[in-house]
């Protein structure tokens, strides 16, 4: 099954549709005013290692927006390719929206994203939706 779920992963993001020639990754702006990008990679069912393959690849053909959760336990590894590829100069850390997901019953949420930024190894989530499972 992962590996099934790699090949999809790869493959979406080998024939992408934005490009990494594209000088500007479309977005659309939330109420808080902040610009979201249009187009991303999910990395439900990726473990680490996957995630982190995947996500290094997404981001050097121009997405910017990544999607991960608490569920799927592979920030750790979508973490690992954001930082290699800010390190690397493809990216700053402002030009990549990261998506993460905590669960629904959470009881301590300031924890939980405190976790997920230690996960992630990075200062702050773009986004942190409740994830409903």
């Amino acid at each position: 099954m992962m590996k099934k779920a790699f090949f999809w992963a790869a493959f979406f993001v080998c024939i992408g549709g934005i490009g990494a020639a594209q000088t500007k990754t479309p977005s659309v702006t939330l109420n808080s005013g902040y610009d979201m990008p249009v187009f991303g990679l999910g990395t439900w069912t990726l473990d680490d290692a996957a995630a982190e393959a995947a996500v290094y690849e997404a981001i050097k053909n121009g997405y910017r927006l990544i999607d991960t959760a608490v569920i799927y336990r592979n920030e750790t590894g979508v973490g690992k390719a954001v930082n290699r590829a800010i390190k690397e100069g493809i990216v700053t850390r402002q030009e990549v929206f990261i998506t993460t997901k905590l669960n629904q019953r959470v009881l301590d949420p300031d924890k939980e994203i405190g976790a997920c930024l230690k996960r992630l190894n990075i200062d702050y989530i773009d986004l942190v939706l409740l994830h409903h499972h």
